[in-house]
């Protein structure tokens, strides 16, 4: 009795919507783990940017102010420390895991008195999604 080696069609249609099932399950999971990396990112910068600031404010006096215009790249000029990614560097423009997701920028306090100070991180693609620490270390996240 000879029997032709092969799938039938039910056990092909079996397979594809386990398949479908796991998929719907791991992509939405997926989703959530990447969202909440870029949202650590925002996070440990942010501290990065205060602890710096505290260190620029015990030698200065003051706190260090940056021009929301030109954003990341002018927190980073005016406070050498941080590094949050090498996103402006054409090399790594196209590499996944060195772009940065945020943009940030310090603002000084009430009546621009560099006494205080506000540094804040906005989503690129979405500039309602943003996070905030200030020099009381007091967080909006």
């Amino acid at each position: 009795m000879s029997r032709d080696r092969g799938f039938t069609l039910v056990e092909l249609m079996i397979v594809i919507a386990i398949l479908g099932v796991l998929g719907a399950i791991a992509i939405p999971a997926y989703q959530h783990y990447v969202s909440n990396a870029r949202t650590a990112e925002a996070k440990a910068n942010l501290e990065t940017i205060r602890l710096l600031e505290e260190q620029f404010y015990a030698d200065q006096k003051t706190y260090v102010e940056t021009d929301p215009a030109l954003g990341t790249a002018d927190v980073a000029a005016k406070l050498p420390g941080f590094e949050p990614g090498k996103d402006t560097d054409p090399a790594w423009a196209a590499d996944p895991f060195h772009k940065l997701y945020y943009t940030y920028k310090v603002e000084p306090g009430a009546a621009g008195i560099a006494t205080t100070f506000t540094a804040t991180a906005t989503l690129k693609t979405d500039a309602t999604v943003k996070f905030t620490i200030n020099e009381q270390n007091d967080k909006n996240w």
